[in-house]
């Protein structure tokens, strides 16, 4: 069926065609940069991706980032493409690589890197999934369309990041900070309350004739630092008092009585609370220099933006005595396999010596099924959102299956409506 305009409307009819050509104009999509916008993949999502190669369940990401760092191949960037590109489609092209660096907003889809952030990054974002963000990371912020990265401004809490399977973290260095030649990761600061001791998760392997410790503060010794190192004879264990630098009152100095490499490096306070900024191992023969992260973390790679390696991280299936042990960290167990892990499908071996909660720290919904050995057996929300269903005692083969219902009874329904169509057919066709 064709229609034509009124002959009396058709200046109207080409007027509207004109403003809403002029409209189109600003759209994405009619203003296109290089390809290597979208198909050019950056380091940070390479080092990730081969990190989590050979697992069954990947570890999630979380990027903290508001992109206002400039890629360091961006004269590189521009040299080649200034002759090429508007100055719009340049911009726009190292926007993109900057939101590649972050693997952000949606990109985690796009390189199969499954993300704690609910815009496109694998988690179902629900009313359940805003009111968890909310009351845990987001410290009361309330995320309506699943992005955090725009509401984060500081690493969460690590118990939470445990919790949600963030494996690794990304974020720039905007706020690092370098002192007389001197470089800080500050990112993870930490607080080592009176008396206490917080030991480094990881202290990569450098020989260091000295410890820089950036603080908040100057004033007396702050506390001291304790270094395991191993010899020929066997581990040693050193205590290292702490003197301040000369020109930097709120940078601290621990010396090894020689150039040592440290299997481990622990923070003690001393009579008040110390917050530790940054953790920095100097090798003063040559100037060089390591940064180390105070915390439960090990930096993974550092270029135009840093990826961090959660030690501590939970797997996205673990096992909790029962529902009201769920954020007790040591409560926390293993199972002893996770078959499979797909979209839609979860199997896994257990093996408890008494019932026990299973958890899957993925978005609870109506449709999912379980079984336990063949027996049906309940999914019930966790914590509001994730998913957890009990296990009898014994060795178990769990499986949780998707199988919604109202996508069933749409099959029943659209086959019935075909039927009726046909029906419909064949009687007007015979009554021909």
């Amino acid at each position: 069926l064709h229609v034509s305009p009124p002959r009396g409307d058709t200046s109207y009819f080409l007027l509207s065609l004109f403003v809403l050509f002029l409209a189109s104009r600003a759209l994405p999509y009619n203003n296109p940069t290089t390809p290597e916008a979208f198909f050019d993949q950056r380091p940070p999502s390479l080092r990730i991706q081969a990190a989590n190669e050979g697992r069954v369940i990947p570890g999630r990401v979380l990027s903290l980032s508001n992109i206002f760092f400039d890629p360091g191949d961006q004269g590189e960037i521009s040299s080649i493409y200034a002759d090429q590109l508007s100055e719009q489609a340049l911009y726009d092209y190292i926007v993109a690589i900057k939101a590649k660096e972050i693997i952000a907003p949606n990109l985690p889809m796009i390189y199969h890197t499954p993300s704690l952030d609910g815009f496109d990054g694998g988690i179902l974002p629900l009313r359940s999934y805003s009111a968890l963000m909310s009351n845990t990371i987001l410290d009361g912020e309330v995320t309506t369309d699943g992005r955090l990265r725009e509401h984060l401004t500081a690493v969460p809490d690590p118990l939470w990041l445990d919790y949600f399977n963030v494996r690794f973290l990304i974020t720039d260095k905007t706020a690092d900070e370098w002192i007389n030649g001197i470089y800080f990761d500050t990112q993870h600061p930490v607080t080592v309350a009176a008396g206490r001791r917080v030991e480094l998760g990881y202290v990569p392997p450098f020989t260091a004739t000295a410890v820089l410790i950036r603080t908040d503060s100057g004033g007396n010794p702050p506390g001291q630092l304790i270094g395991l190192t191993s010899g020929e004879g066997g581990q040693e264990r050193l205590v290292m008092p702490l003197r301040r630098a000369e020109t930097e009152p709120e940078v601290w100095l621990a010396d090894p009585p020689r150039p040592v490499r440290f299997d481990s490096l622990t923070l003690e306070a001393g009579g008040q609370d110390w917050r530790v900024l940054g953790v920095t191992l100097l090798d003063g023969t040559n100037g060089s220099f390591q940064t180390a992260v105070p915390g439960m973390y090990r930096l993974i790679h550092s270029g135009d933006v840093k990826v961090y390696e959660n030690l501590d991280v939970l797997p996205r299936v673990f096992a909790v005595p029962d529902m009201n042990q769920f954020f007790l960290p040591t409560a926390a167990r293993l199972v002893d396999e996770v078959v499979s892990y797909e979209p839609g499908r979860v199997v896994v071996a257990t093996n408890f010596v008494a019932p026990t909660t299973l958890v899957v720290t993925e978005a609870f919904y109506p449709g999912w099924q379980a079984t336990a050995n063949g027996v049906d057996t309940a999914v019930v929300p966790v914590a509001n959102f994730f998913m957890g269903v009990t296990v009898p005692a014994g060795r178990q083969e769990v499986v949780l299956e998707f199988v919604p219902q109202r996508v069933l009874w749409g099959g029943v329904a659209t086959a019935v409506g075909i039927l009726l169509w046909l029906t419909v057919l064949g009687w007007a066709w015979r009554k021909r």
